[in-house]
């Protein structure tokens, strides 16, 4: 893994055509789904959404909410291939929680956002998750976090950790592949910190520790590439 130089500008206008995606709702050419289970359920049981039925290729799905309930939502696709879905959020602005688990099965998306104006929390110990762009931390008081481990393999064009918010990537094992730029705190005012332990890989085309907010870099053992 290298700090990129002359880079960091295609990986910028890379990111702010993510951020452009992200930022502009209901934006797809598929159905918006909004997450309505309880507790706790399965991505494919299709009355946990609204429209009912699991997300197709295409969609926009929103494990968002606002209320103080703890929710869980487990990530089980019966669909293969996998479909390519335009935008991820997952974000929890009440008193509750929101949590995404992958232990199996494929997911693919345009965007991810982990914590868009709230707080979540992405849990990965398997399975493959592909993204374009991957945001931990996205809007200015968020607070997201994405944990990586077992055997789980993540492959993104550019992650942020810590956009506007702060952001905290957990990889205690897995994979997890940059093919452009890895930002970690990246814009004024974010706090991005990555923990890469154990057995985990991490390979990155570029990267760029507290670009311009306070990022931290900590490895123990693992593999850097």
């Amino acid at each position: 893994m290298k700090r990129v130089g002359g880079g960091i500008e295609r990986s910028a206008m890379i990111a702010a055509v993510v951020m452009c995606l992200v930022l502009m709702p209901l934006v797809s050419y598929g159905e918006n789904k909004y997450w309505v289970g309880g507790t706790s359920g399965w991505w494919d049981e299709i009355t946990n959404w609204n429209p009912s039925g699991q997300p197709q290729a295409g969609d926009n799905a929103y494990l968002t909410q606002s209320d103080g309930i703890d929710r869980t939502v487990d990530y089980r696709s019966t669909l293969d291939p996998a479909p390519l879905l335009w935008d991820l959020r997952i974000d929890a602005t009440g008193s509750g929680t929101i949590a995404f688990f992958q232990t199996l099965y494929s997911l693919s998306t345009e965007a991810e956002v982990v914590g868009v104006s709230g707080n979540a929390t992405f849990d990965q110990s398997g399975g493959t998750n592909t993204a374009y762009g991957l945001y931990v931390g996205f809007q200015s008081g968020s607070t997201g976090t994405y944990n990586l481990s077992g055997s789980g393999t993540l492959s993104a064009a550019s992650e942020n950790i810590g956009h506007f918010g702060t952001g905290t990537f957990n990889q205690s094992g897995a994979t997890n592949t940059v093919t452009d730029l890895l930002s970690v705190g990246d814009r004024l005012g974010s706090v991005g910190v990555y923990n890469l332990s154990n057995t985990g890989v991490l390979s990155a085309n570029g990267a760029v520790i507290g670009h311009s907010g306070t990022g931290t870099f900590t490895q123990t053992g693992a593999q850097m590439r």
